[in-house]
Order: C-alpha cells, then sequence, then structure tokens
C-alpha cells in the first residue's frame, strides 16, 4: 500500500479509542499540519555549511529523500543550503520510485548524474534506509551515528565499506 494510505490506517487506529471519525481529508489536513509545524524545528548539525563548502569543492552534492520534495525545498532554503545542491541533484521518492532502502532511488540518482557507485557515497543517518540501500547497490556508506563509541569506526556490508561517525563535521577528516 502507498505511504498516504498506511498514514491513514495507522491514524484511524490511533484515533479510534477516543472515537474521531478519520476520513481521507480528516488525515490529509492532519498531517498536513504536522509537518508545518515539525518545520518549525528543522536544525542543522554543527557544522554543516563550513563541511558543505569543503566537500562541494571535490565532490558533486546531491540528496536522496523519502521526502516531499517541496518540503525538502522549502527546508534546504529556510537552512539557507540551496547553494550547495542543484535542483537536479534532488532525488525524491515521489517523483523518483520506490522509497529508499530500494536500490532503484540510489540507481537513479547514479544515472542522473553521470556517474558509478564505486565512485559515490551515501552519507546519511539511518543504517537500513541509507547505508543498506547504497551499499546493495554498491555504493560505500558513512552512517552518521551520534551514539557511536568510537569517533571513528569502519564495517563492511559484503564488499561495502561503512566508515561510522560522531558528527557531520568528521565527514572532512
Amino acid at each position: 500500500i502507498s505511504p498516504d494510505e498506511l498514514r491513514h490506517i495507522c491514524l484511524i487506529k490511533a484515533l479510534h479509542p477516543i472515537h474521531i471519525q478519520v476520513n481521507t481529508a480528516f488525515t490529509r489536513t492532519f498531517f498536513t499540519q504536522v509537518e508545518e509545524r515539525e518545520d518549525n524545528f528543522v536544525a542543522l548539525f554543527p557544522g554543516v555549511e563550513d563541511t558543505l563548502e569543503v566537500l562541494s569543492r571535490q565532490y558533486k552534492l546531491a540528496i536522496i529523500s523519502n521526502g516531499n520534495r517541496k518540503r525538502l525545498q522549502r527546508n534546504l532554503e529556510k537552512m539557507k543550503l540551496t547553494s550547495w545542491f542543484d535542483q537536479e541533484r534532488l532525488f525524491t521518492t515521489e517523483n523518483d520510485g520506490p522509497r529508499k532502502p530500494h536500490p532503484a532511488i540510489f540507481e537513479q540518482a547514479l544515472k542522473s548524474m553521470n556517474t558509478a557507485a564505486g565512485q559515490s557515497v551515501m552519507v546519511g543517518n539511518s543504517w537500513r534506509n541509507d547505508v543498506v540501500g547504497a551499499a546493495s547497490t554498491g555504493m560505500d556508506a558513512v552512517w552518521i551515528h551520534p551514539a557511536n563509541i568510537k569517533k571513528i569506526s569502519e564495517r563492511r556490508i559484503g564488499k561495502q565499506k561503512v566508515i561510522i561517525v560522531r558528527s557531520f563535521k568528521q565527514l572532512i577528516y
């Protein structure tokens, strides 16, 4: 089922005990309002601008997101990050197919950017969606995991290397 249908079913189940009738219009309005309020709390990891500036000198940067494209663009503008991410380097599930960790969205990004998996690295904060998804396409990955015991460590998923860091700014070390 689609993500919207799943949200609708979950909301029906969540509000059933308090006898609130839920139809698709209610669900759409409810989640739109939740997302609008969430956007008020969007914040950058420390050192993001400096890190992106350094990385952009050597690499083509892109975003692969399971989120809504318009919301992603709005948040990039709000956080003043648009100078590092061209519109054609924003890949979202609503426009580019299945959700992460499905390999298709990673493959679409690689194809659009005219690069090979072996020349690309996925940086993300979700082990399942970002790291496992990237590894399934042959990409190495960096997992931003603030609770990691070591400052920087390494694992493997099959042949793919996964570097684990605690902070975004460690990407330039």
